[in-house]
């Protein structure tokens, strides 16, 4: 009866931090805000304001290591953007509305490995 009873309530749920997954050219994105970003790039792209640019991108922030016996995994970082600049450097967009603690350490270790990469947060 249970079961029966959250079928039939079809609510959506609540995201975490009141973001609206937003869908643009079939790709679903965590937030509006995201979605907007995406939009821009590719306006920026297509006026050769920018080379190019790809969507969730995994930096490795720190490696997969032994401690004994035990595998310890690697950290990743997912950017939300990396853009192609005109001059051939590397930029990481973050579209975050609300930064939470682990975000802001992965920030910290992606800065730390990647010093050549301009990070922006938006």
């Amino acid at each position: 009866m249970l079961r029966e009873l959250k079928a039939a309530d079809k609510t959506p749920k609540k995201q975490k931090y009141n973001a609206t997954k937003t869908e643009v050219d079939g790709i679903v994105f965590a937030s509006q805000k995201e979605a907007a970003k995406y939009q821009e790039l590719k306006l920026q792209k297509r006026a050769g304001i920018i080379q190019d640019f790809r969507i969730q991108v995994q930096y490795i922030v720190q490696d997969a290591f032994k401690a004994g016996r035990q595998k310890i995994r690697a950290i990743a970082y997912i950017a939300d953007f990396e853009v192609d600049e005109l001059d051939g450097s590397l930029t990481v967009i973050d579209t975050k509305g609300y930064r939470t603690p682990v975000y802001m350490m992965k920030k910290k270790m992606f800065m730390k490995r990647y010093p050549h990469i301009r990070f922006v947060e938006e």
